[in-house]
């Protein structure tokens, strides 16, 4: 049977969001919220049937077939993370694309709600290059523009760019 439900995605991350569902879907569902909770943060079998309230045998059938394609894969203590498909398709996938055009509507959309300019920004090495800017409504206004390359501790966006460097 196929058919469309009104209703909300299947993972914990997707569910105040409302998308459509496939009627018979069920199983690719599942699947998929195993893959992201596990991607998400690496986990035991148990805490992973645990988390995702699905039956134990369903589990283990769909963790079968996730780490028999390397969307999922073991960590040298026992639990699942991430595999090398998942880096795969990501890559892939980034090829194709174009960041600024999906990050656009969030930074407008930011500056409106602050009236603050909004930045989308590219580390590259010691430097933030600007790929994009929405002005505020305040009246002092940065005006750094796309293509500006600067130094990470210049600038506060380049200092946020750092905050995941090691002290």
């Amino acid at each position: 049977m196929t058919g469309i439900d009104e209703g909300s995605g299947g993972s914990a991350e997707h569910a105040d969001v409302a998308v459509a569902r496939i009627v018979g879907a069920q199983t690719l569902e599942r699947g998929l919220d195993l893959l992201e909770r596990a991607a998400r943060e690496p986990m035991s079998m148990l805490d992973l049937i645990r988390q995702s309230g699905i039956n134990k045998g369903v589990v283990y059938r769909l963790v079968s077939v996730l780490t028999a394609r390397n969307y999922l894969a073991m960590t040298g203590d026992g639990r699942l993370r991430g595999g090398a498909t998942l880096l795969q398709l990501g890559h892939v996938t980034s090829a194709f694309t174009d960041i600024v055009a999906v990050a656009q509507p969030h930074l407008e959309a930011l500056a409106q709600r602050t009236g603050l300019s909004a930045f989308l920004a590219r580390r590259d090495g010691d430097h933030s290059i600007h790929l994009s800017r929405v002005a505020g409504s305040e009246r002092i206004a940065v005006t750094s523009q796309p293509g500006t390359r600067r130094l990470l501790p210049e600038t506060g966006l380049g200092k946020t760019l750092m905050s995941d460097d090691d002290p």
